[in-house]
């Protein structure tokens, strides 16, 4: 009997590391579906970018610049920053074509220096664009998007986060315009006098 109870066991442990091994087969089996199926959309996504200009719809780094170095560019070197999402190599590496950078001040300055702190974020964002000319290229129309692209460069566009930036100024708002500024958002966290931002009705 003892004889009969070992020849089980040991055919349940054959069966048991089969059972395992099939299944530690069929998973390397779909890791390499996976990575080849992830490698195959990785190079077609490359492909793509590299024939049409990927624009990047909205970056922060104008207003890390400030926080970081009040905006004196020759405290920082934009190709070996790394305290940030971004620096040239990463925007190179990822292939973009195209990047609105933002022009951001505060809720708290509504009504106060607003109008003011977003001239200067715009400003930073043309010397930049001026500082790195053989990265960056400012543009504000389609085809300096298309010239920078055929130049191998990234277009460098603006945009404007808030309407409060405007202090309710058509004014300020065409000057914003001349100055570079393509798009503006018309609410960022807080209320402006002529639309509401959903976040304060929310609490």
């Amino acid at each position: 009997m003892e004889d009969g109870h070992e020849k089980i066991r040991l055919k349940w442990r054959t069966t048991s590391e089969k059972s395992v091994i099939k299944k530690m087969w069929i998973a390397l089996f779909l890791l390499c579906v996976c990575q080849c199926s992830a490698d195959q959309f990785r190079v077609r996504a490359e492909a793509l970018m590299k024939e049409t200009p990927l624009i990047d719809g909205h970056n922060d780094l104008p207003y890390q610049l400030l926080l970081r170095y009040h905006n004196q560019l020759g405290k920082v070197d934009l190709n070996k920053l790394n305290e940030t999402h971004t620096n040239i190599n990463k925007l190179k590496a990822g292939l973009v074509g195209g990047q609105f950078w933002v022009a951001y001040a505060p809720c708290s300055t509504q009504y106060k220096d607003a109008v003011r702190l977003t001239l200067e974020q715009i400003d930073v964002i043309n010397r930049m664009a001026s500082q790195y000319f053989e990265t960056f290229r400012s543009a504000v129309t389609s085809d300096a998007i298309t010239a920078a692209f055929k130049g191998k460069q990234v277009a460098s566009l603006i945009g404007v986060e808030g309407g409060h930036s405007i202090d309710s100024s058509m004014a300020t708002l065409r000057l914003f315009y001349h100055l570079g500024v393509r798009y503006m958002t018309i609410t960022h966290s807080c209320n402006t006098p002529w639309a509401d931002n959903w976040r304060v009705d929310a609490g």
